[in-house]
């Protein structure tokens, strides 16, 4: 799975990034969410991990961005302050998976395994449309 990981912090990334690639995804990393969805048009990601909490721009802010490109993006986003977040979007809470972090690599893990199900589904029901 091809995966863009965005998080302003350093340490993060690198921890996120080495738990998935030796489960054996491809991610790209990202410090920058404005740089993030500028790249997302030039490559093919078959999943956005975004922090919610950056400067300039927020995770679900990124997300929504990258989702007029394309609306079927697959996404988690994760918080520090995960009742903060709620509290802050009342009703509006978005249709993606909410990790807290400190996460358990597990929980993301499972969330990744769905995904790719959900992913794979819905490439067979393409070739069977189309």
């Amino acid at each position: 799975m091809e995966i863009m990981l965005v998080d302003d912090d350093q340490f993060s990334l690198i921890g996120i990034n080495s738990a998935l690639t030796i489960r054996g995804h491809q991610c790209s990393t990202f410090n920058d969410p404005l740089r993030a969805v500028e790249e997302y048009s030039k490559e093919k990601y078959d999943l956005v991990i975004a922090d919610y909490q950056m400067p300039e721009m927020n995770g679900t802010e990124m997300i929504d961005e990258i989702s007029k490109k394309n609306p079927n993006v697959k996404a988690v986003l994760l918080t520090g302050f995960i009742k903060e977040f709620i509290a802050s979007k009342g009703a509006k809470i978005p249709y993606y998976p909410i990790l807290e972090k400190p996460m358990c690599d597990d929980e993301l893990f499972e969330i990744i395994r769905k995904l790719e199900d959900e992913i794979s589904n819905e490439q067979k029901e393409s070739l069977e449309n189309g």
